[in-house]
């Protein structure tokens, strides 16, 4: 568990400060293993928090006009439904924020897809202000 943590930890800052060009090269690989981790069982939120850190990170970058990532290999669905289990369990509650601010800023960048969970994406926010407005009540 600590190797995927300062793996992690490793990707975040070389994503962050790696020239672009540079980082094309692997950013499917990548890409590809965040997504991995985040559907292991049994992994810890801070580290799919990092994750989800890590994919956000690579959304940043991707405004550089020079160098268009692909963000296809980030499986929204999977993230969506992830989100959609742990709030109806309520559980992981402070993974709610990042992992909805991942789904929509990332599910942007393909519209068709996003248009289809946009409904979704609404309910399950409504849905969070009153849960936490009913935490903060009681």
């Amino acid at each position: 568990m600590q190797c995927k943590y300062e793996l992690l930890f490793c990707f975040k800052y070389i994503i962050r400060y790696t020239n672009n060009k540079v980082l094309y090269n692997y950013i499917d690989s990548i890409i590809s293993l965040l997504m991995n981790i985040f559907i292991e069982q049994n992994i810890s939120c801070n580290i799919k928090k990092l994750v989800l850190i890590n994919i956000l990170e690579i959304y940043k970058k991707r405004d550089d006009k020079n160098i268009n990532f692909s963000l296809n290999k980030i499986d929204i669905n999977a993230l969506l439904k992830y989100y959609i289990n742990i709030f109806e369990k309520r559980q992981e509650s402070n993974l709610y924020p990042i992992l909805l601010e991942t789904i929509i800023l990332v599910g942007g960048y393909n519209e068709v897809l996003f248009n289809k969970i946009l409904p979704d994406i609404l309910n399950y926010i409504i849905n969070l202000y009153f849960f936490n407005l009913n935490w903060v009540l009681s």
